[in-house]
């Protein structure tokens, strides 16, 4: 009899230390979750957010922090089917550098120059922003001009960094 009282004690120590080792275990899983959650909030205090429009006439690409943290390492691009061939040749490949956009800070990219005479209206000119926040994470704003801005987005902020080809695809899925 006092065997049997032993081994069911055994028994009940093992379920109450199994019991521990999950609650202990669900802790530690919130307390993760908590921390991912914290860091997610202070990188989000200075997340920046580009957006991009054109003015036209006269043919200006405006680049515009409209997030609450700088934008560190902006660089744009732009391509303009309408405007190649003409003089001066038109630098669709190659990034225009803003630099660095404090909060509610503008930069502007004058287009006019690489604009045929007659034309008024821009065409599908489609822009791709890079850029970084204060803690080095990349971003993008992809802009796809002109639309129809009640049924299509006519620009869209994402997390990472994109090449001109992926952007020139991300543009395509955006127009359909």
């Amino acid at each position: 009899m006092g065997a049997d009282v032993l081994q069911w004690a055994a028994v009940a120590s093992s379920i109450a230390t199994v019991a521990v080792a999950f609650l202990a275990l669900s802790a530690i899983l919130q307390t993760r979750r908590a921390l991912a959650e914290t860091r997610q909030q202070r990188f989000d205090q200075l997340k920046p957010i580009i957006s991009v429009h054109y003015e036209s006439p006269p043919f200006t690409l405006k680049l515009r922090n409209v997030g609450i943290g700088p934008a560190f390492n902006v660089e744009c691009y732009v391509w303009c089917h309408e405007l190649e061939g003409h003089a001066p040749p038109w630098p669709s490949n190659l990034p225009w550098s803003a630099g660095t956009l404090a909060v509610s800070e503008e930069a502007r990219l004058e287009l006019a120059p690489y604009v045929p005479e007659g034309l008024t209206e821009p065409g599908f000119w489609p822009a791709l922003a890079n850029y970084q926040d204060a803690y080095g994470r990349a971003f993008h704003t992809l802009y796809r001009a002109p639309g129809d801005v009640e049924t299509q987005p006519h620009w869209k902020f994402d997390q990472g960094r994109l090449t001109l080809s992926q952007a020139v695809k991300q543009v395509e899925r955006m127009a359909q």
